[in-house]
């Protein structure tokens, strides 16, 4: 996490009331590193995890930021339905009327198609 997810972390938990933000990356080894530089912030959880095969129930979430996943998975092989997986898990996972955030390098008119 940068300096802009954390003021983001900081607006979701203290502005809007969340008590709990869920963090998840592909990488062990970057899931170990948050873990270790953010043990004293509470309400930020680490797990390793897939985007495109979230571990989460049905609905869980009121709000999903992606912060260059879609970035990343357009750069990869099978790009195009590994973007429709992990669109359909965010979307499994959100909340009825929940909200999809994406911060991405790619202009709008190529990530608004997924």
């Amino acid at each position: 996490m940068g300096f802009v997810e954390i003021l983001f972390v900081i607006v979701l938990c203290r502005i809007v009331g969340y008590t709990s933000v869920t963090n998840i990356d592909v990488s062990r080894v970057v899931v170990d590193q948050m873990m270790e530089r953010y043990r004293d912030k509470p309400t930020l959880q680490w797990q390793q995890m897939n985007v495109c095969s979230l571990d989460f129930p049905d609905e869980t979430f009121d709000v999903v930021v992606d912060k260059g996943t879609i970035d990343s998975i357009l750069c990869g092989e099978g790009s195009t339905a590994n973007c429709a997986k992990m669109c359909g898990e965010i979307s499994r996972v959100l909340k009825p009327n929940g909200c999809y955030v994406i911060i991405s390098y790619g202009v709008p008119d190529n990530r608004l198609n997924y």
